[in-house]
């Protein structure tokens, strides 16, 4: 099974592979770590290509999300910060926030919150 692609991968198994393949770590790992002339068949390099394509947007997936998450936590603390409506405003229009999609992400909080207490 591959964990990049999350699916299974069908090969044509040598015991000696087998335990390379136990020993790298997995499929991936033994894949990758090989260049795609070691892998000795087009469908061994198309395979790692894949793999490492796939690799490449889960870190970036990654990465994404952790900055998505620092940002949402920075925006929180300055509107929990901000006194008042103008303040408010402003730290919208600094994160380019509408006022419209805010206040509706507001209510459905405000609704689940009060749906979980009773």
């Amino acid at each position: 099974h591959s964990d990049a692609l999350n699916h299974w991968v069908q090969l044509p198994m040598v015991h000696s592979a087998m335990y390379a393949i136990e020993r790298d770590g997995g499929i991936d790992n033994f894949i990758t770590k090989r260049r795609g002339i070691e892998l000795k068949s087009r469908y061994g390099e198309r395979l790692r290509r894949h793999i490492l394509v796939r690799q490449k947007e889960i870190r970036k997936n990654f990465v994404m999300e952790q900055h998505s998450e620092a940002l949402a936590a920075t925006i929180q603390q300055e509107l929990g910060a901000a006194k008042g409506r103008e303040a408010t405003m402003t730290v919208l229009e600094k994160y380019g926030i509408p006022k419209d999609v805010f206040l509706q992400s507001l209510a459905n909080k405000i609704h689940t919150a009060k749906r979980s207490e009773g």
